[in-house]
């Protein structure tokens, strides 16, 4: 049986492939983020495994944690203010599902979204250099 982050990984793929947004896409798990940039050109959205954190809280129970990073990618062409309108659009679908993620429940495997984070919101720099907008949603889940 996978490791529990995995499972709670593709289960948060899972997710995000079966409801609608504002812009279609397909996620995948990933280890490493893509860095290749013509393959950027189209909406990217990976789900890698972050952190697993476990507190002991007595001889006989620990509390455990983990956290999954939700990447969304594209390369913005265009002028200047076509770039911007497409930063717009990618930054409303952040806020998408951010909201989406924090009303999801999960069955399996049994946890819970405890907190979710979004900072900073986009990497400026790529999209200084490369045009390239990222983000990254961390989502951290505790024992359901």
């Amino acid at each position: 049986m996978p490791a529990t982050i995995i499972l709670i990984a593709d289960a948060v793929v899972a997710a995000l492939n079966e409801h609608s947004f504002s812009l279609e896409f397909t996620a995948a798990r990933r280890y490493v983020a893509l860095a290749d940039l013509p393959a950027l050109a189209e909406l990217t959205v990976t789900v890698m495994t972050r952190i697993l954190a476990r507190e002991v809280e007595s001889r006989g129970s620990d509390a455990k944690t983990w956290s999954v990073d939700i990447g969304i990618q594209k390369r913005a062409t265009g002028s200047e203010s076509d770039k911007i309108a497409e930063y717009d659009t990618l930054m409303a679908l952040v806020e998408e599902i951010v909201d989406f993620m924090a009303r999801k429940e999960f069955t399996f495997p049994n946890v819970i979204v405890d907190t979710i984070e979004n900072d900073p919101v986009y990497d400026f720099v790529g999209m200084k250099e490369r045009s390239l907008f990222t983000s990254v949603i961390t989502v951290n889940f505790e024992n359901g």
